[in-house]
This record gives structure tokens, C-alpha cells and sequence, in this order.
């Protein structure tokens, strides 16, 4: 039982993961939100797929979900280059919020812990609802971007929701001081 359970939640990672190798790759970028421009240069094709490579043997090496989670948003901050990654995940008793399950970087030790948002609010939330990544090269220019207690030197910020079918799961949020 508990083996079927790790299984399926591979499974499901490992869609995760292809679906977000392929909704970085299609990035939305302008996405009809004013006041950002895509200037910088996101990892190419074969460093996605690599990425995707690393999370899947993450995968496979039978982690704890707590293990696995943190290796893996470690893994994606490192291979993508950026300041800091967020995991921020839809509460299961509150559809409405996120909540921040997982940070690393250079901001993780500013962020508050059990950190949450509205799905209503923000860069993220615009990502969360519309289930398409947003990126801003100059988050100061842009109303929606709500900076993090505690975290300054903020220039860029890409979000990428996590779907699976119509199932919104959560979210990734870079963060960079520079363009992304």
C-alpha cells in the first residue's frame, strides 16, 4: 500500500516535472500585464530537459515527500542559475491561498515561516489564476508585484504554475537580481 503510494506520487511528479520543462519552455511572456518586457535569456531546451533529468532520479531514489520536495526546488534553483525558488502550493482547505511549502536561495532565511498569499493578489496569484507563467524583468515597474517582508534587491521574478490536467497544484517562483 504504502509502495503504490510512493509510485503514484512519483507518477505525478514526474508529470510536474515534463509540465514544467514545458511551460517554461512556452513562457508567457507580456501576457497583457503592463510595465514588463522579456530582456534576459532563459536556460535553453537541454538545460530544462537536464533539470527534468536530476528531479526525476530524485524521483526514483525513494525519498520522503519532505526530502524529495526540498531536493527538488534545491535542484531546479541551482541548475536555473536564480537567487531564489519558491514552491508555494494550493491549500487543500483554502483553494483561495498558497502556501509557501519550500523556499531556497539567497531569500529563503528572510521569508516568514507558514507564509501564505491569496490566489487573488500578486505576480503569483496572476500566475495561479490564469495558469500562465508571468515574468517581469523589473518587478518595481509593475503594481501586482508584492515584495516579501524581509526581502529587498528583488529585479526580476518568473512564475510558473504547476497543473496538472485542470488541477491547479501550486506554484514556482524565481526570483533574481537581475533579468531573468
Amino acid at each position: 500500500e504504502e509502495w503504490e503510494a510512493c509510485a503514484q506520487l512519483g507518477q505525478e511528479a514526474a508529470v510536474i516535472a515534463r509540465k514544467a520543462g514545458v511551460r517554461i519552455s512556452r513562457l508567457n511572456v507580456g501576457g497583457g500585464f503592463p510595465n514588463h518586457r522579456a530582456v534576459g535569456v532563459l536556460p535553453d531546451l537541454e538545460a530544462i530537459f537536464a533539470t527534468i533529468n536530476r528531479v526525476g532520479r530524485l524521483i526514483a531514489a525513494n525519498l520522503n515527500l519532505d526530502q524529495l520536495l526540498q531536493e527538488a526546488v534545491e535542484t531546479i534553483c541551482e541548475d536555473l542559475r536564480l537567487d531564489s525558488l519558491g514552491l508555494g502550493l494550493i491549500d487543500p482547505e483554502n483553494p483561495e491561498m498558497l502556501i509557501l511549502l519550500r523556499a531556497v536561495g539567497a531569500y529563503a532565511p528572510d521569508i516568514p515561516p507558514n507564509y501564505r498569499q491569496s490566489i487573488h493578489v500578486g505576480i503569483c496569484g496572476i500566475a495561479a489564476r490564469t495558469r500562465h507563467s508571468v515574468l517581469l524583468n523589473d518587478v518595481a515597474r509593475n503594481p501586482d508585484y508584492i515584495s516579501m517582508p524581509g526581502v529587498s534587491a528583488i529585479y526580476a521574478e518568473l512564475v510558473v504554475p504547476v497543473v496538472i490536467g485542470e488541477r491547479l497544484l501550486g506554484i514556482l517562483n524565481f526570483e533574481s537580481r537581475q533579468p531573468i
